[in-house]
């Protein structure tokens, strides 16, 4: 199906680009309930594995983030959300607008990830589980977040996109808007 989209999207001069974001229990796999590692039983293949098997067989191109583990300098995720961390999440914003404008053929601007801040307040949605379960304590961690500023060249293309995704999408939407307000960028969240 995402081989046949791109095929008909190419005719309309329109790039198609899926990228899988990451799954917490991927980094953090010892924290998961035994009972749920017993679920999955010896012979399930996960379904990132599944998919990096069946788009390598088209021309669609994609990007796991979770491929880029080894690279962070700072958590993937916290104990306090259910979200990649905010470094993680300006990371692939960062990759994605990279990768698309070289698939696209087009001169967008990125966002430029300079030295990092550090907090024992959250940024953005750090703490989303901790804050929606948690009335009377405060989080007892450090949190990390780029400080990002915009990339500034003439000739350039401005992002018209639509992404369609979850909760993580999000991030890409907030990265790009926060530094290119007047980008068209059309978001369609799942739910």
């Amino acid at each position: 199906d995402l081989a046949s989209a791109h095929e008909k999207l190419q005719k309309f001069d329109k790039t198609l680009y899926v990228y899988i974001t990451a799954n917490k229990a991927n980094f953090n796999f010892e924290s998961v309930p035994e009972k749920y590692k017993a679920l999955a039983g010896e012979n399930n293949e996960r379904a990132v594995d599944c998919f990096r098997e069946n788009i390598q067989k088209t021309d669609v191109p994609y990007f796991i983030s979770a491929d880029i583990k080894d690279e962070l300098e700072y958590p993937a995720f916290y104990t306090t959300g259910i979200h990649w961390s905010r470094t993680f999440e300006q990371k692939v914003s960062e990759r994605v607008i990279a990768d698309i404008a070289d698939i696209a053929g087009k001169n967008y601007r990125n966002i430029i990830l300079g030295e990092v801040k550090a907090s024992s307040a959250p940024f953005w949605r750090d703490t989303d589980v901790f804050d929606l379960l948690n009335v009377w304590n405060e989080p007892e961690c450090t949190y990390y977040e780029y400080v990002a500023e915009r990339e500034d060249f003439e000739g350039y293309d401005e992002i018209r996109w639509l992404v369609q995704g979850d909760s993580f999408a999000q991030g890409l939407r907030k990265d790009i808007l926060d530094l290119y307000p007047f980008e068209e960028f059309y978001y369609i969240n799942y739910d």
